[in-house]
């Protein structure tokens, strides 16, 4: 292979290595890289970082420092230009067993400073202790002698005797006292100090993962590399904002990303780009496995999640082939402000990029950083809908056509109605081109209102008597709002389940669906009103229910 750039030779060369070392071989270059960019998926994220390097002739060992704990090994990527050829890429993990570290080294001697208050303190006690127990032996003694024989003591000794012994005794049980009570302070600050210890010692980094490029330059060159990798952990949802004039009827989406990472790194001034490809369910199809039944004496248990075929591993080789369309479009970005321009859009063959404006900055601090994919008004037809029975309530929703190359991905929508903030919804599926209904709220500028009228239960026939219950309802629809009000209204009429029980509508009059009244197979009635400012209309409602009588009925 003749000399060229490092970007010809990787097509040529895979060779991939884990290794674990211990120490760095003597010609190894530190190589600080920074981080440029990131593509973001559901579950993960490919990073780049990138340099660039004078370097002289000769084999040269690039080592770039501290990547992520949950880098993927297998994953690593090298790209770059110069005169050099790549000779191998080596992953590997370094293990520490000392801490160089100030703070802990601080915490350690406060530990041994502690340690040494309570042994001195306990001294002290087993000092007391001792000394009770010397006043015992001679109170023993002399109590033993007075026993035997005449004492020479004289009453007032006795009493000066007693009283030294008494005060001394409580004098060292008042000194045991106030020490355990310094040794149970202590101990909280040993326990507070031991604690921050350890977290320190658990948390700080007693590994580190590194990826070693080695090249060959037949001559001093000017050499610009990229190394690529997966980490786990990184993801992003989407979240939209929804904003409605009812007056002009316009409609204003607002389609942002909720990003969050917490690999360790900070990904500060990097071009981000956002993937909706989900390489974790993988890219094979599972397979079917044979479903057997069985004649069994006993209750068969039910079907085991065990034949269910589990998800395939995800494809490596797939994901990266994507992701170097995803390198080419993050490369053509252009640096803009991000709330001034929409995403660009990268389509591939399975899945679709979002590539955001300018440069963002996403901290590795494990919350939400919010950026924007798309601002854009749309053309909107607004509709009322409201199931009073369920919620007496009017329904505001529009229809859209989405008329952009975005996807509208499952997630949390905002609404927020004349400037004001009034619910959370949630946005589905959407592909471009393809028309959808979203609902923005309640509306209190339409008043619904929903009664009960008369519920009443007659006997019929002479030899067959039947049981007959009659509903009749009334719906109450007021359009307060200054501009016409298409409202669609709900209900729903019971469904028999036995033909012994007959069920049929009273009101509305109905033979086939109309473009005022529908009605489908699950029985449920739909009611399309247009509303001039300040109108209001009544809906009545009414049904029966009939059944041979002493025939228990549930669901009434």
């Amino acid at each position: 292979m003749k000399t060229g750039t490092i970007m010809a030779a990787i097509a040529m060369l895979t060779i991939m290595r884990v290794a674990a070392q211990d120490a760095a071989a003597p010609d190894e270059v530190a190589a600080p890289s920074v981080i440029t960019k990131v593509v973001v998926y559901a579950d993960r994220a490919i990073v780049t970082r990138s340099l660039s390097a004078d370097l002289g002739a000769g084999e040269k060992r690039l080592v770039f420092d501290n990547l992520p704990e949950r880098t993927e090994a297998s994953s690593l990527q090298v790209k770059g230009s110069g005169k050099a050829i790549l000779q191998d890429t080596i992953f590997r993990t370094k293990f520490f067993s000392a801490f160089p570290d100030e703070k802990i080294q601080t915490l350690l001697d406060s530990k041994e400073e502690k340690d040494g208050q309570i042994q001195a303190r306990n001294d002290g006690i087993k000092r007391a202790n001792s000394e009770k127990a010397v006043l015992d032996k001679i109170i023993a003694k002399v109590t033993a002698q007075v026993e035997g024989q005449t004492t020479e003591l004289s009453p007032d000794k006795w009493v000066q005797m007693m009283k030294f012994y008494h005060d001394r005794l409580a004098g060292l049980d008042q000194e045991i006292r106030a020490t355990e009570k310094e040794i149970k302070g202590i101990s909280l600050d040993l326990g507070k100090i031991t604690q921050e210890l350890g977290q320190l010692q658990t948390g700080r980094q007693k590994k580190k993962n590194q990826a070693v490029v080695i090249l060959s330059l037949s001559e001093p060159s000017k050499v610009t590399l990229t190394l690529s990798y997966i980490v786990y952990g990184p993801s992003w949802q989407p979240a939209y904002d929804v904003r409605v004039n009812s007056e002009t009827r316009s409609l204003e989406l607002a389609y942002n990303a909720n990003v969050i990472q917490n690999t360790g790194e900070d990904w500060a001034n990097v071009n981000l780009a956002l993937s909706t490809a989900r390489p974790e369910i993988g890219g094979t199809q599972p397979d079917l496995s044979p479903w057997y039944l069985s004649v069994l004496e006993n209750r068969p248990p039910p079907r085991s999640a065990a034949r269910e075929a589990a998800p395939a591993a995800p494809a490596m080789n797939q994901m990266f082939a994507s992701a170097a369309d995803e390198s080419k479009a993050l490369g053509s970005m252009a640096e803009a402000d991000i709330a001034a321009q929409n995403a660009a859009v990268t389509k591939g063959a399975v899945a679709v990029i979002f590539n955001i404006p300018g440069r963002a900055t996403i901290v590795s601090d494990n919350t939400n950083h919010r950026v924007s994919i798309l601002t854009k008004s749309f053309a909107a037809t607004f509709r009322y809908s409201s199931a009073p029975k369920l919620s007496a309530y009017a329904y505001l929703k529009a229809k859209v056509v989405n008329e952009t190359d975005f996807p509208f991905l499952p997630g949390v929508t905002k609404v927020f109605l004349d400037g004001s903030f009034i619910a959370n919804s949630r946005m589905g599926s959407v592909a471009p081109a393809e028309e959808f209904w979203t609902f923005l709220g309640v509306d209190e500028g339409v008043k619904v209102e929903y009664k009960l009228l008369k519920m009443y239960k007659d006997e019929q026939g002479v030899f067959d008597k039947k049981t007959r219950y009659i509903y009749q309802y009334e719906t109450k629809i007021t359009n307060n709002k200054r501009i016409d009000a298409e409202i669609v209204v709900w209900d729903q009429l019971p469904i028999s389940t036995d033909q012994k029980i007959v069920v049929k509508l009273i009101e509305p009059k109905y033979t086939k669906d109309t473009d005022s009244l529908k009605r489908d197979k699950q029985e449920f009635l739909e009611w399309l009103l247009n509303l001039k400012p300040q109108e209001a209309r009544t809906i009545g409602f009414s049904f029966s229910v009939e059944y041979p009588l002493g025939t228990n009925v549930s669901g009434l």
